[in-house]
Formats: structure tokens, C-alpha cells, sequence
């Protein structure tokens, strides 16, 4: 699931290893000796995942194509990343810690450090690959200016919307404003133009670096209608102490949890869901977070399908990590707070095309539909 903080330093290292790379960089090697290409690599970051939510990692949400990446691949057991989102893709980025490249907090404080450093995409094209990244850019340059040649995604300069263009956030493709159309989800736009840049990277003789920045399952809590139904009786019929407990057994049965440890008592400040007064408030946040997590596998699946399809499977590295643990944001009771959108004036200047907000964290505000901020 999970990968290095220094993964420039590990990709390049991986480059160099890779059969007959370190060769190519002799003079002294027999001149008829073949080559290994060097790797393609997709790299896709969640935003806000739980280390448990995958089918690999003991989860009840389907996650079909991430499980089948981690049984034929590698999965890391004690992988530490940064607390909090900027500072981990800070890192990721640049392979450096987050307040080297002036990313302290969820921030950037000085962008004038991340302008000094040295990107994954900067390395990797110089290193003669094709470059592309969809999704959460972060920093303050164009991504375009940093090591890649196509970019698509938000400006991801605050909150945002799964269904919906918001004032700080426009999208653009490379350097052009693109306007969300009217069926827009987020998560599939991200999945539908990394398939666009991964065909286009497969037609062409150069290896290929493809970054996939999901902002899912990060609140607010948006997901289609038809995925949040598949998920909707699982969660009425079980709550989250008895999928607690199910998901360290399957640990346990997949060897990632060692049988000397023991399910650690659930935290003062979440109370037991026998306890809870609006089960069926919660079973649609449960729902709705499950639906958000599937999207992100079904959008993996559709590019391992191209690799396969390129005959490129042997020959393409792919990772998948989070760029932290799963974020308490909301709690586990209906909340005062309305995330920012409890003058009407906020309500209505949020989206571009006005229509009012709803924020907030109760029965009274289902979470999943487009004009809901929930968490």
C-alpha cells in the first residue's frame, strides 16, 4: 500500500537497479548486450484513508483492484508518513522533510523553499520520461513549471466540492480553465484524464511517470447515489464496533497483525455504537466514505487495465499510499459546526453557480448529495 517519504531517492535508486540500467551508464559493457527498458511508473496517493479501509488490509469496502496489486506485489505493514496532507506530498515531491521545502503545517508557509527544491517530476524528466499529474497540486508554481508535462486538476487552494466548480478552486487542464461539466464527479474526471495521459504516455517510446493525486475519500462526504446504495444495508446492519473487531481478525488472518497483539480499546472520545441515537445518520456517513473509497479503486483498475492491455505489466512500478491515517474531521456526533457555511452569504458565494450550501454534521443533513458539506 504504502512507499518511502524519499521516494525520489527510492525511484531513482530503483531506476539505476533495475536490470541492465547501471550497465547503460558504462562504456565498458559488450556493445550487442540488450537492455532493460527502464520501469514506467503510476504513483497514486489517497487523501485521508485509513490503513484499514482496503479489502488487502482487513477492510469491508471492495476494493478488487488495489487487493490484487498487494497479492501479487509488496505491502508494507509499518509505513510512517506525515500527520497531516500538505506536508506529506511535500515530502513526496521533493523527498525531502516537509519543513525543508516551507511546508509546515497544511500550508505552504514559504513557497520560496519549494521553488529551491528539486521535484520527482524535474528528476524523472530530465531522466528522459514522460510526465503527467492529475489531481491535487499543491504548490504555489504551476505544475507544469515543476517537472511535468501535462497536469489536470483544482488549484486545491481550500475547500472543495465532488460535484461542483467552487470559487477558490477552478480546474485546469495544463494551463486552460476547463469547465466542469454538468455531470461532473471528481474522482472519476481525476480517473478519466489519467486514462487520456496513460494512453497517451503508452503510444509514445518514452517511459512514463504518472502521478494520480485523489482528493478522496477526503470530506466533505460527496459520492454518487448508485455507490452509496450498494453500501447503504451493510452499514445499517452493522456498526462500527462489530466492523472493528472484524477488521483485526481479518488482520490477523492476513498475517499483517502479529497474534501477540491484542484489538486496543476503543478511544475515550468515540462511544459505543449500541449507544448511538441516529444509527441510520451513521450508516449513511459509513456509506457515503465507503462509496468514496471504491471510486478511487475502480478508477485504478480501468489504468492497470491499459497497462495490461500495452503489454507493460512486467515493466511498470505502481504504487498506492495515503498521505495520512483516516481524519476524525466531523466526529462521531451531530455537530454545532457548520464547516464554514453558517452566514448565507457563505452559502451561497461558495459554489460558482450559487446555489446555496448546506454545511453541518447531523441527521438533519444527510451526508453524499451535491449541495451538503459534510463530514
Amino acid at each position: 500500500m504504502c512507499w518511502s517519504n524519499k521516494l525520489i531517492q527510492v525511484v531513482v535508486a530503483f531506476w539505476l537497479a533495475w536490470p541492465g540500467n547501471l550497465c547503460q551508464a558504462t562504456e565498458t559493457q559488450p556493445s550487442g548486450r540488450a537492455h532493460a527498458p527502464p520501469p514506467n511508473i503510476i504513483l497514486v496517493m489517497a487523501d485521508d484513508l485509513g490503513w484499514s479501509d482496503l479489502g488487502c488490509y482487513g477492510g469491508e469496502i471492495d476494493t478488487p483492484h488495489i487487493d490484487a496489486l498487494a497479492a501479487a506485489g509488496l505491502r508494507f505493514t509499518q509505513f510512517y508518513n506525515n500527520s497531516i496532507c500538505g506536508p506529506t506530498r511535500a515530502s513526496l515531491l521533493t523527498g525531502l522533510y516537509c519543513q525543508q521545502v516551507g511546508h509546515r503545517g497544511d500550508r505552504w508557509n514559504d513557497p520560496k523553499d519549494f521553488q529551491k527544491c528539486v521535484t520527482i517530476g524535474e528528476v524523472l524528466q530530465r531522466a528522459g520520461y514522460h510526465t503527467a499529474i492529475v489531481g491535487k497540486w499543491q504548490g504555489r508554481d504551476s505544475a507544469l513549471d515543476r517537472g511535468f508535462d501535462r497536469f489536470f486538476g483544482p488549484m486545491c487552494q481550500g475547500k472543495i466540492s465532488y460535484f461542483h466548480e467552487v470559487v477558490q478552486n477552478p480546474y485546469f487542464l495544463d494551463r486552460q480553465r476547463w469547465e466542469v461539466p454538468d455531470d461532473f464527479y471528481m474522482t472519476d474526471a481525476f480517473s478519466d484524464y489519467a486514462e487520456q495521459f496513460l494512453q497517451e504516455s503508452l503510444r509514445g517510446e518514452a517511459p512514463f511517470f504518472l502521478y494520480v493525486a485523489h482528493i478522496a475519500p477526503h470530506w466533505p462526504l460527496h459520492a454518487r447515489e448508485r455507490d452509496i446504495r450498494k453500501y447503504r444495508q451493510r452499514y445499517r446492519d452493522r456498526g462500527w464496533d462489530a466492523w472493528r473487531t472484524q477488521r483485526f481478525a481479518q488482520q490477523r488472518n492476513l498475517g499483517l497483525a502479529p497474534p501477540a497483539w491484542q484489538l486496543a480499546p476503543r478511544p475515550p472520545s468515540v462511544h459505543a455504537w449500541e449507544a448511538d441515537k441516529h444509527p441510520a445518520w451513521q450508516a449513511e456517513r459509513m456509506a457515503t466514505y465507503a462509496a468514496q473509497v471504491e471510486s478511487i479503486d475502480r478508477g485504478l483498475g480501468r489504468l492497470m487495465k491499459l497497462v495490461d492491455d500495452a503489454g507493460q505489466r512486467d515493466n511498470t512500478l505502481v504504487i498506492f499510499l495515503s498521505d495520512n491515517g483516516a481524519a476524525p474531521d466531523g466526529g462521531t456526533r451531530p455537530s454545532a459546526s457548520k464547516f464554514g457555511f453558517a452566514a448565507p452569504e457563505q452559502q451561497k458565494r461558495w459554489r460558482l453557480d450559487g446555489v446555496p450550501i448546506q454545511g453541518g454534521s447531523g441527521p438533519e443533513n444527510l451526508p453524499g448529495p451535491a449541495d451538503t458539506f459534510a463530514a
